[in-house]
């Protein structure tokens, strides 16, 4: 085995090294870890328009039911045959 003279290796080169992996390795499970919390927002902020556009569609639909109920009543009013 050579030692570090042989290999011209300073002796705490591994040891950094390791500690520059180590700290690369913890910025990107932080950045993981930070793209997950963006998803997760963007994923609650999508399923609140969602919520709100179906809301909107429901209230649609009602007034349209109310509308046509509304022309039904004055068709019936307008063509009613009271003089026999």
């Amino acid at each position: 085995m050579r030692n570090d003279e042989e290999t011209g290796r300073r002796p705490g080169a591994v040891a950094g090294l390791l500690e520059a992996a180590r700290s690369i390795f913890a910025s990107g499970v932080d950045m993981a870890r930070l793209r997950v919390e963006m998803l997760r927002a963007e994923v609650w902020e999508e399923f609140a328009r969602m919520r709100s556009a179906l809301l909107f569609a429901m209230l649609a639909v009602f007034f349209l039911v109310l509308a046509m109920a509304c022309v039904s009543v004055l068709l019936v009013t307008v063509f009613w045959e009271t003089h026999r």
